[in-house]
């Protein structure tokens, strides 16, 4: 009872520590202790890295506070080591950025992103499991091996092949754009769908991150709009605070227990596969991908036979992969009826035993006349 209780003070001090530099920020952006510009230069250099430095510091009392089990752990550490992929990609910002090529920013830039996404799917994903043996088995391979080659196969269609043959910055080009806009609302659909699956537990967290995870698309959405259409982006007014709330909703969310998904179900044999890891899903979002990007104009000249190579190739693994899940369905679909014919046998079996007692014990009862 102690340590709980230490536990949940440490939790409130690292929450209201973020309270406090919001409060702090909040103040600034009220009153005119700083201008405009200088409120634009702190949101552009040092408002990522110094929420995500709070942040981190929650996981890590997360972490540490953590049941004894590996499990919840190994969850704490992808959720954390995703957001210690972008916050040293702030780092190197404030400190050796200038100092690289444009093409080693690109990588640098694109690397640090794709582990924040990858890392974060794979905080996901672990939910869906009981115990860390399931992680093994041919039913969790497939849906690790469908979401990280999508995950994957996006990043290297949208970010890495055309930074072979664009010029510029990482964040002029169209295609990152439609990355970060399809991992935001994938992730999205992940966080409300966690939320929804443990409705009946503690589902207050996932809601919470998935309405960061909502307000993180709609400022990317407004971001690729400042980069690629005629709308001007003003940084230093209360737009700057669209970037900052989902740090605020994060804070909160770590506040809140988080439950594993099939921890509610009573259902043992209880189904992994949803239709946000299906490899069907996937293929779908691969021929939406292929659609945007060759009929839209805004992509006209980002496109080259190396995109077309890697798309059939990255198509072909996920319809061997569909086929696979599917196999792997109509298995455990026999095997549930397999199990519901002997239930029904021993059933069956068990009445008739029942009658047979009954029968027995009826004739037992019977008096017998006299003569």
């Amino acid at each position: 009872m102690i340590q709980y209780l230490a536990q949940k003070s440490t939790i409130q001090h690292c929450f209201l520590m973020l309270c406090s530099v919001f409060v702090v920020i909040f103040l600034f952006y009220i009153t005119p202790i700083l201008s405009p510009e200088q409120r634009a230069y702190f949101a552009y250099h040092f408002a990522d890295f110094l929420f995500l430095s709070l942040t981190l510091v929650f996981i890590v009392v997360r972490f540490y506070n953590a049941k004894r089990d590996g499990f919840e752990h190994l969850f704490w550490l992808l959720f954390g080591g995703a957001f210690i992929a972008w916050w040293l990609l702030t780092l190197i910002f404030l400190t050796l950025w200038m100092d690289l090529s444009k093409a080693t920013q690109n990588l640098i830039g694109g690397i640090s992103y794709f582990l924040f996404y990858a890392l974060t799917i794979a905080a996901i994903e672990l939910k869906s499991y009981r115990h860390a043996n399931q992680l093994l088995s041919t039913h969790s391979s497939v849906i690790w091996l469908a979401t990280l080659s999508f995950t994957l196969g996006a990043f290297i269609f949208l970010v890495i092949i055309p930074s072979t043959t664009t010029q510029g910055s990482v964040h002029s080009w169209p295609t990152t754009y439609l990355f970060y806009l399809l991992m935001d609302s994938y992730l999205m659909a992940r966080w409300f769908f966690l939320a929804y699956s443990t409705r009946h537990a503690h589902s207050r967290g996932y809601f919470l991150l998935g309405l960061a995870m909502t307000n993180w698309l709609i400022a990317d959405t407004i971001e690729a709009a400042n980069y690629l259409t005629d709308f001007t982006l003003k940084s230093g007014g209360w737009i700057d605070w669209l970037w900052f709330t989902p740090y605020l909703l994060i804070g909160v969310a770590l506040t809140q227990p988080f439950s594993n998904l099939q921890s509610v179900s009573i259902n043992r044999d209880f189904s992994r596969f949803n239709l946000l890891n299906s490899p069907l899903t996937f293929i779908v979002l691969i021929l939406v991908l292929y659609a945007i990007t060759t009929q839209n104009k805004l992509f006209d000249g980002h496109l080259t036979n190396t995109h077309y190579s890697m798309f059939t190739g990255w198509l072909v693994l996920s319809c061997i992969l569909a086929m696979g899940q599917i196999f792997l369905l109509i298995k455990q679909t026999a095997v549930l009826r397999f199990r519901l014919k002997e239930s029904e046998f021993a059933s069956s079996t068990f009445k008739q035993q029942l009658e047979q007692q009954a029968k027995k014990s009826n004739n037992s009862e019977i008096p017998i006349a006299p003569f």
